[in-house]
């Protein structure tokens, strides 16, 4: 009851007439008053006189560079408005939190009735969007990062973000200056058939394996089953009809030779009615059933998601919206995005592919921190081979530079040249090899893993070079 009887008051209050009238007051009243909070109040927080007032003021500022008289107010409205006496430092502070506070709420209170009414219409993807704005009302009081204060800690602070993430390949690691970073976006391209979600699934493996990370996998085409099995014969190095064929000792396998990797959950989302906000509910979801959020999202893939800001047919502001709440979302969960996107039927065999080769609207490049290109043509492919060509590199020097992986076409898995790092990956625990469980091919290969802390990485055995060790002996050669 004590909950709703001060909702109560803040409803009486914040609700008056005569309340609006002092924030108008307040506003004319101070000069610095009205350029603190002015981005925050909207005409629409307001009735009445009052809201014709507020029009006015915000019009007049904009014309003028200065507040209104109150003679002006009332030749102009029709109302009689006298401003606050001079406040003091502190009455300034106490008024700007009254404005802020009485924004907070009407927006919401907006939001809330507009939702409403998308609710009748069906649009519900709308009102995530309307709720998350009401929240961002706010004063700007974070002045950002002042440069001098403290060199050390801000570069430390940077360098634990940017490329902290290794890819599980060293050489393309080395082409990225030391790998991915949290809150980016990264971008695979490829023709059809041309590798895009083998990638992905290598890097979700690469992300739970070498780094312990945990990774959500949206698959908006394959099927949470296939991507499981296809993850499934990279794990343990197998074709697909040979892990068919002795499929619960290779379940087993995986059970147990990975239980400190980093959970990887795969999810089949629809195609083209998925919108990031959808992502955010499911992420939302992820984090209050396993108590944290992901490391890593990886998205299968971009150019099947869809938006509410841009039509279909208009590729270039589709590609460039979908792309930019894409990377809104790493930013938001402080996480790793990893991406694909459609090269077009040029690029298909080519060897230098370029962004002209790009589907739909270069928009995705520009948004986009890395962007790499996939060249998977026969003659590679007789050779073992898969190259990339980094198109894009915020944070490197690698931009044009090609380099060249080893492909294994049986079971799909992209390796480094030197076949060290991987073959670590494969046997982290060779006592469990042989053990059999009969209840094995029944457990759900869509989480591959037991659930782990974010800081834990997968153990080792015996004399072998941990993982991490192996992969800083690649960056340092």
């Amino acid at each position: 009851m004590k909950g709703n009887s001060k909702d109560n008051k803040v409803f009486e209050r914040y609700g008056t007439q005569a309340f609006q009238e002092y924030m108008i007051q307040v506003l004319i009243g101070d000069v610095e008053v009205y350029q603190r909070t002015a981005n925050i109040v909207e005409p629409d927080y307001f009735k009445g006189e009052a809201k014709t007032c507020i029009e006015y003021i915000k019009e007049y500022v904009s014309k003028n560079n200065q507040l209104p008289t109150p003679a002006s107010i009332k030749a102009f409205t029709g109302v009689d408005i006298k401003p606050e006496p001079s406040p003091t430092e502190s009455s300034k502070e106490a008024n700007m939190n009254d404005i802020e506070g009485f924004c907070k709420f009407k927006a919401m209170i907006n939001a809330i009735t507009i939702g409403n009414d998308e609710v009748s219409k069906g649009n519900f993807t709308s009102i995530e969007s309307l709720i998350r704005d009401a929240l961002t009302v706010s004063l700007q009081k974070d002045l950002g990062t002042d440069y001098y204060e403290d060199p050390l800690t801000r570069n430390e602070i940077l360098n634990s973000k940017q490329n902290s993430i290794s890819t599980g390949w060293a050489e393309l690691d080395k082409k990225l200056s030391g790998g991915f970073g949290y809150g980016e976006l990264e971008i695979f391209a490829a023709p059809s058939g041309g590798g895009k979600s083998i990638f992905l699934q290598n890097l979700a493996m690469n992300m739970s394996v070498l780094n312990g990370l945990d990774v959500v996998y949206i698959s908006l085409e394959l099927s949470e089953e296939l991507v499981a099995n296809r993850i499934d014969c990279m794990m343990v190095e197998q074709s697909r009809e040979k892990f068919k064929s002795n499929v619960e000792f290779y379940s087993h396998k995986i059970r147990n030779d990975y239980q400190n990797a980093g959970r990887m959950t795969i999810k089949r989302m629809p195609e083209t009615t998925t919108r990031a906000a959808d992502i955010r509910a499911y992420l939302k979801e992820y984090e209050i059933k396993f108590g944290k959020r992901p490391n890593v999202l990886c998205v299968d893939y971009i150019d099947l998601l869809g938006t509410d800001r841009a039509d279909a047919s208009d590729m270039f502001n589709k590609d460039k919206f979908v792309s930019e709440e894409l990377r809104a979302l790493a930013h938001e969960y402080n996480l790793l995005c990893i991406s694909a996107s459609q090269l077009n039927r040029g690029a298909v065999g080519s060897e230098d592919p370029t962004n002209a080769n790009i589907a739909g609207g270069i928009s995705k490049i520009n948004t986009a921190d890395n962007v790499i290109f996939i060249i998977n043509n026969q003659m590679l492919r007789d050779r073992g081979e898969i190259q990339l060509k980094m198109a894009k590199t915020r944070n490197s020097g690698g931009v044009d530079q090609i380099l060249t992986l080893n492909f294994e076409t049986e079971y799909l898995k992209v390796k480094d040249p030197s076949n060290t790092l991987q073959n670590a990956i494969i046997t982290p625990n060779t006592s469990s090899n042989t053990q059999t469980n009969n209840t094995a091919s029944s457990q759900a290969s869509i989480n591959t893993s037991t659930p782990n802390n974010q800081s834990s990485a997968p153990t080792n055995t015996g004399n072998t070079p941990s993982i991490r060790q192996l992969l800083q002996g690649s960056k340092k050669s």
